[in-house]
């Protein structure tokens, strides 16, 4: 019952690594399933075998490829006391005494000497400066409000603003006098009203109404009476109007003539039978009362009676116009006077005040009238044409000189100063009034706390620990150096009778 007990363990193990355990995974899980396998006939260990050259270590083969030391500190460090040691280089501090400029990396000093003076033409060296002097007259000058006159007086002229002065009685405001007028009020009559022989009288004029005899009618201020007239009919020479027109009676003799059968004696025509004879007229002739008359007729030329004129309108009309004089008409209480007609009434008298002034309760008529007041000016002073009081006050006008210093001779004495020419020796530069040139040195260099010197650089030494890792695909030793392998998995076989199931062997009969 054991061995079947232990078989059926081994089979869940080996189904639980058929299914949980990936195939590159064998390798360690081998370590772990030998042991279990350990006096089962069933299962065996593969025999494992690695190339040529390659050992086998921990279920796979290793081959050495490389070989290098241990790198424990970077490249320019050294190793020392169990610790990296770097060197580190820092600027050293320059410094330079007092009064000294460091210029890169030496001292630079100024040398100071007195610079050699020398002055323009006309000019004296006083020591300090080049100088000449000159002299001239002091200006004269007034204080102010002062203009200066001929000599030396100062004038000035005062100017005062005068007094107003009002008559007695008058009411002053600022330069103006207010005098108040009286006068007597005079009768008035109201509007409209003149006064005339004591009385008011208003005149009240109208024009008066132009009439005109029956018959006539006003036009233009003259009564005119239109009378209509039919014009005369003139008939040309020789003709004769006969209530129509112009007829030209023109007479000719008649010739006697008998009818057939008759004969002319006389104005008889005799035939055996007498009968009277048939007078005969021309063509266009008409026999009337015993002659032979034609007659041509032509419309009348129409000419106006004297007195009348031809009337506008249609139709050939003479109008002749009289004329008469047309009355004047006036309103009731109007009477005509120079062609008016003129109505006067009366009306009430008042007391009225002249023009400009007004009435007072009292009765009295009162204005107010105004003045420039009298301009008065105090005393030492006279009114000037544009109304100013003025007067002059004199003074010593003073002395001034524009340029120089004012002495007590009343002269100008003025100092001119030039610029001092300095010159300095070969190297020198001029800084008035040294001459200066520089002079170096070498700076001294010192270094910082924990540094030390060196060929003129100062040093200072890092200390870090030391390092026992190895570069990528390196493995260390444990020891000092560092090893990098080629690997490769081993080539497993197993006994006759069994055949290989990752990393074991197991009996063909074995079912799994």
């Amino acid at each position: 019952m054991a061995p079947s007990r232990r078989r059926s363990k081994l089979v869940s193990l080996f189904a639980a690594g058929v299914c949980l355990v990936a195939p590159h995974a064998w390798n360690a899980g081998a370590q772990e399933i030998v042991p279990l396998i350990a006096g089962n006939e069933d299962v065996a260990a593969a025999l494992e075998e690695c190339p040529t050259g390659y050992n086998l270590d921990g279920g796979v083969c290793k081959k050495e490829i490389a070989r290098r030391p241990m790198t424990l500190c970077p490249p320019r460090a050294s190793f020392e006391g169990g610790e990296c040691v770097t060197e580190k280089e820092v600027k050293s501090v320059l410094t330079c005494g007092a009064d000294e400029l460091l210029v890169g990396d030496r001292c630079e000093v100024e040398e100071f000497i007195k610079a050699l003076a020398s002055c323009p033409r006309d000019y004296t060296f006083t020591g300090a400066a080049c100088m000449r002097s000159q002299e001239s007259k002091a200006q004269q000058y007034c204080d102010d409000g002062y203009k200066l006159s001929s000599g030396d007086l100062c004038l000035r002229d005062i100017k005062e603003k005068p007094e107003a002065v009002c008559p007695p009685g008058a009411r002053q405001q600022g330069d103006k006098c207010f005098i108040l007028e009286s006068s007597p009020p005079h009768v008035a009559c109201s509007r409209g009203f003149e006064l005339e022989s004591g009385m008011c009288v208003r005149v009240e004029t109208v024009r008066p109404e132009q009439r005109c005899p029956h018959g006539y009618r006003l036009d233009g201020g003259i009564c005119r009476n239109v009378v209509r007239l039919q014009p005369n009919a003139v008939c040309p020479a020789g003709h004769d109007f006969n209530g129509k027109e112009c007829v030209m009676s023109q007479l000719a003799e008649p010739t006697l003539k008998c009818d057939d059968g008759y004969q002319l004696e006389g104005t008889v025509c005799v035939k055996r039978l007498e009968k009277a004879a048939k007078p005969e007229c021309p063509a266009k002739y008409e026999y009337r009362n015993n002659v032979c008359i034609k007659q041509t007729a032509v419309k009348p030329r129409s000419e106006c009676p004297e007195g009348s004129v031809e009337a506008a309108g249609p139709g050939k009309t003479c109008e002749a116009v009289h004329i008469a004089d047309s009355s004047l008409v006036c309103p009731n209480d109007f009477s005509i006077y120079n062609g008016q007609c003129v109505r006067k009434t009366t009306g009430p008298m008042h007391q009225e005040c002249a023009l400009g002034f007004r009435n007072t309760r009292e009765g009295v008529c009162v204005r107010e009238t105004h003045q420039k007041a009298e301009k008065r000016c105090p005393e030492g002073l006279e009114l000037s044409g544009d109304g100013v009081c003025t007067a002059q006050d004199s003074a010593p006008a003073h002395l001034v000189c524009d340029q120089g210093e004012l002495t007590p001779q009343g002269t100008c004495v003025r100092v001119f100063t030039a610029e001092t020419l300095f010159t300095c020796p070969r190297g020198f530069k001029l800084r008035e009034p040294d001459c200066i040139r520089q002079v170096q040195k070498a700076a001294a260099a010192t270094c910082p706390e924990n540094a030390k010197m060196r060929g003129g650089n100062c040093i200072v030494l890092e200390r870090f620990p030391a390092s026992d890792n190895c570069e990528d695909d390196y493995v260390s030793d444990g020891h000092s150096s560092c090893i990098k392998y080629d690997i490769k998995s081993p080539k497993r076989t197993c006994p006759r009778a069994y055949r290989l199931f990752n990393t074991v062997c197991v009996k063909r009969l074995f079912r799994l």
